[in-house]
């Protein structure tokens, strides 16, 4: 029985939603799979491969560990990057935070840097107080863009709830979803102010 268990979180650790940002700017979920880091050997390199959970031989991503620091940390259960050579944006929505911090280990040692490098509470006293201090969302204009995405990729258990409460007060998301379609309209999807729209939005939705 104890096996069973144990296999059982094991599996809940590796699901995932796998999205893939699409040419509209909206994030397109892939389906719900279970991943596994390993060797790829089309890589010839560790990487992470995703199998439907639905069909289990069906690849909903398979992916090399780039030694670019090209993958982050957002929050306690999701992974993004842009893939270098093909310019793609991906993430993966753990469902359990445990499997969201094993991937990012192996993400790291294959990259050789630490897994505290991911933007977030360093484990420290510093780590701490950011935690204790009140979080300031910066208006929701075009040019804010950048700080409120690393203010986003940054949220903590501690501080998920103050950033909800600030989206939601006052007409901050309409405004920011103003701004997005803004960048959908001008085609400005690709340009440097516009970009971390796009790369807000998913994890912004899932701290909702």
């Amino acid at each position: 029985m104890a096996g069973a268990r144990e296999s059982s979180t094991a599996n809940q650790n590796k699901r995932v939603k796998v999205y893939v940002l699409g040419s509209d700017g909206q994030w397109d979920d892939r389906g719900t799979g279970y991943v596994n880091c390993e060797l790829i050997a089309e890589y010839d390199a560790l990487g992470l491969r995703v199998l439907s959970e639905q069909e289990a031989n069906r690849e909903l991503l398979v992916t090399k560990i780039f030694e670019e620091e090209v993958f982050q940390r957002q929050g306690d259960t999701i992974v993004t990057w842009t893939n270098p050579e093909t310019r793609e944006d991906v993430a993966l929505s753990f469902q359990e935070a445990a499997g969201a911090q094993e991937v990012w280990e192996m993400i790291c040692q294959v990259q050789g840097r630490s897994p505290l490098d991911d933007g977030g509470d360093d484990g420290g006293v510093g780590g701490q107080v950011a935690d204790s201090a009140d979080v300031k969302l910066p208006p929701p204009e075009m040019d804010n863009l950048q700080h409120l995405q690393e203010i986003v990729m940054n949220a903590t258990s501690a501080t998920r709830d103050r950033i909800v409460d600030g989206v939601m007060a006052d007409g901050y998301l309409a405004k920011l979803l103003s701004i997005f379609r803004d960048c959908e309209d001008l085609e400005m999807t690709s340009l440097p102010r516009c970009r971390p729209a796009h790369q807000t939005s998913l994890p912004l939705c899932s701290l909702a």
